[in-house]
């Protein structure tokens, strides 16, 4: 089984890697094509940030290759960074939450990036589609629906989960998320014949023998993941009439709609519901047993929960709730939201409870002692874990709970008040509600 990018002869240059219909994100290593910089590129001090970055495929070797990927993300193609740097607002969020439900790290997030733009609409010349860039086959291996009423490539939220399921196979395959990394790009089989033959296991060492675009493949997550953590030092930031992109909300539905009565009920723009739902293809939304999600802004969900439960929670006068209780064995309404709770949901995401969480950065990650320094006594189970979204500040944290001060913050945290909080990191709240 062979992802898209496997399919490819060539490469496509980082122009066309943005978010126009995309291909494998791997950008064009023609021998001779001049890179033309578009800002100030000082190699010293992006080798000394890169010796000290973390990273999922282990120690990052500082070669050409590397700092190739790293200027085309910060330097060359300037205005697909921030385009990027833009999207990740509405889209790593959900991404996070998957994949830390899965014990996975969060950073492989990254590969999305590379693949698609961060476009879910994206899709390439020989067929791949969506996010994670799956060919139609692999898409059905790995449970999608693509068929005439839908394409479940075009989905946020299932599209991620085989992302997960095929992920979790290649690491699972070699133990290392760099060769899983490069299998994603050229075929587990590839690397599996590799080994087979001696060669070590190790991607570095294997390079060599691997499909150019594959050579360049985690060269360009680490550049990725570079941008993704020090574009301030490289003035990447959007401009300030840009628009806000805030997070997504996701709803699990389970009941079949016409597209037509939904948006006449809600008064929900069509082109804007398509825009965010570009899986559904015949103006249906298909009934499964397993659910399927719907895409809004959190302005816009408010509007269509309110019409999914008056068309199918309410009977005989009776309340959701009331319905619920009589017909407990049936499925309805769970709301993902990054802005606020919903009843509906009770495993809402802006509250990490206890769970592990594998993989992610170890100096942000809250230590065992440090648990106990918060609270010796308290159930850890009673505590939050608050992932920190772009430019949120102490205050902006400390304000969405309940009886939670900013000197709390601090205290629980060991933060130092003189840096600024980094997107991603994890915060430890004490539950007082």
């Amino acid at each position: 089984m062979r992802l898209t990018a496997s399919l490819f002869i060539g490469f496509i240059l980082l122009s066309a890697w943005t978010f126009a219909p995309a291909g494998t994100g791997v950008p064009s290593d023609k021998p001779g094509s001049p890179i033309v910089v578009g800002s100030p590129f000082f190699e010293d001090e992006v080798k000394a940030r890169l010796s000290g970055m973390y990273s999922i495929v282990g120690e990052v070797p500082i070669d050409e290759d590397v700092m190739d990927q790293v200027k085309r993300f910060v330097s060359v193609d300037r205005t697909a960074s921030k385009m990027l740097l833009q999207r990740r607002e509405q889209f790593f969020p959900v991404l996070d939450k998957l994949f830390m439900e899965a014990d996975l790290p969060s950073d492989l997030k990254f590969l999305a990036a590379i693949e698609s733009g961060l476009n879910p609409a994206a899709k390439s010349g020989v067929g791949a589609a969506g996010l994670w860039q799956f060919m139609p086959g692999t898409a059905k291996i790995l449970g999608l629906k693509v068929d005439a009423a839908m394409d479940q490539r075009l989905d946020v939220v299932l599209s991620t989960k085989a992302a997960i399921k095929y992920l979790q196979k290649l690491y699972n395959l070699f133990g290392d998320w760099a060769l899983a990394l490069a299998a994603y790009n050229c075929g587990e089989q590839k690397i599996i014949d590799l080994i087979d033959s001696g060669v070590p296991k190790n991607f570095w060492e294997m390079r060599k023998y691997l499909p150019r675009q594959t050579q360049l493949f985690v060269p360009a997550f680490i550049g990725m993941n570079y941008m993704m953590q020090f574009y301030g030092e490289h003035d990447l930031l959007p401009d300030a009439d840009e628009p806000l992109h805030l997070p997504l909300s996701y709803a699990k539905v389970y009941k079949e709609m016409q597209v037509s009565d939904l948006l006449s009920s809600t008064k929900i723009d069509k082109d804007i519901f398509y825009f965010y739902n570009p899986a559904y293809r015949k103006g249906n939304i298909p009934g499964k047993k397993e659910g399927i999600f719907i895409a809004l802004p959190d302005s816009l969900m408010s509007s269509f929960v309110d019409y999914y439960v008056i068309k199918f929670e309410t009977k005989d006068g009776l309340t959701p709730e009331e319905v619920r209780s009589l017909n407990p064995e049936d499925n309805y309404l769970e709301v993902i939201s990054f802005s606020r709770p919903y009843v509906f949901q009770p495993e809402g995401v802006i509250s990490y409870l206890s769970t592990e969480v594998a993989y992610t950065k170890p100096e942000i990650i809250p230590t065992k002692e440090k648990l106990a320094d918060l609270s010796p006594n308290l159930e850890e189970s009673r505590l939050i874990r608050h992932i920190v979204k772009a430019k949120e500040s102490i205050a902006d944290v400390a304000i969405q709970y309940p009886n939670v001060g900013i000197r709390d913050l601090i205290d629980w945290n060991q933060l130092d008040i003189s840096q600024a909080l980094q997107p991603g990191q994890i915060l430890l709240i004490r539950n007082r509600s």
